[in-house]
């Protein structure tokens, strides 16, 4: 073989590698843009699985029968509870000592009156606030309906003349339900803070230090519970 050949196959090896490694560096690019394209693509979630699903209240209260002994209105509401909103199987009208997990059935628990009369005011300094109702489907539009009149009939809520008024809004629960809720962003807007000094959640911490076992209460429709002055209502 001439010292020619040699080297024009010495060259053309080393070009044939270089050509490789450019072609690799440019997929290694094209692999970097498509996954920071990617990253920025906002997840859709997918509601088809959802569409079959019945939201609606009513049915979660008539399927509600925690471990077969209270139905939805006795386990919510106790003694406060109609009894034709009663649905059966409920043992609400047997001994209290058969269930133990109703807080309505111990009365050691919680005391009967409240031991303060502390009631909310917002301050305001401006006109009453007033929005028009927002339409709903007539999907939603019948669920606000059953709830509004379910807390109506067991005195949750009651009718005001009020000139204030925000739109209603449905938020959805984890577990499907909606719950009727106000939008009160206006309202916030002219309400003047109080500067009561709030805890600070450093100091919560420090007492909560080396602990192992922590315990909750959720409240069940916590904001009809709490106590406002007549004159706002």
């Amino acid at each position: 073989m001439s010292p020619k050949t040699e080297i024009y196959s010495t060259s053309y090896e080393h070009n044939s590698s270089n050509e490789l490694l450019d072609r690799v560096k440019n997929l290694e690019q094209q692999i970097s843009a498509l996954c920071i394209r990617t990253g920025a693509i906002p997840r859709m979630r997918n509601n088809n699985y959802f569409r079959n699903r019945s939201r609606s209240r009513s049915n979660r209260r008539h399927d509600f029968n925690p471990k077969g002994k209270l139905c939805y209105f006795h386990f919510r509401f106790g003694t406060k509870c109609f009894p034709e909103k009663c649905l059966p199987p409920c043992s609400w009208n047997k001994k209290p000592q058969e269930n133990q997990e109703n807080s309505s059935l111990q009365p050691n628990l919680f005391p009967k009156e409240i031991k303060h009369d502390v009631k909310h005011f917002i301050e305001t300094n401006g006109q009453p606030i007033y929005a028009k109702a927002r339409q709903l489907d007539p999907k939603r539009l019948a669920i606000a309906k059953e709830e509004f009149t379910f807390m109506l009939n067991n005195e949750i809520i009651r009718p005001s003349n009020s000139q204030c008024s925000s739109p209603l809004h449905l938020a959805a629960k984890k577990d499907g339900p909606y719950r009727p809720c106000g939008d009160y962003s206006q309202l916030n807007a002219q309400t003047i803070p109080d500067r009561y000094p709030i805890p600070r959640l450093e100091d919560f911490h420090q007492i909560l230090k080396e602990t192992k076992i922590f315990s909750k209460i959720d409240f069940l429709s916590i904001f009809p519970n709490t106590h406002c002055r007549r004159a706002q209502m």
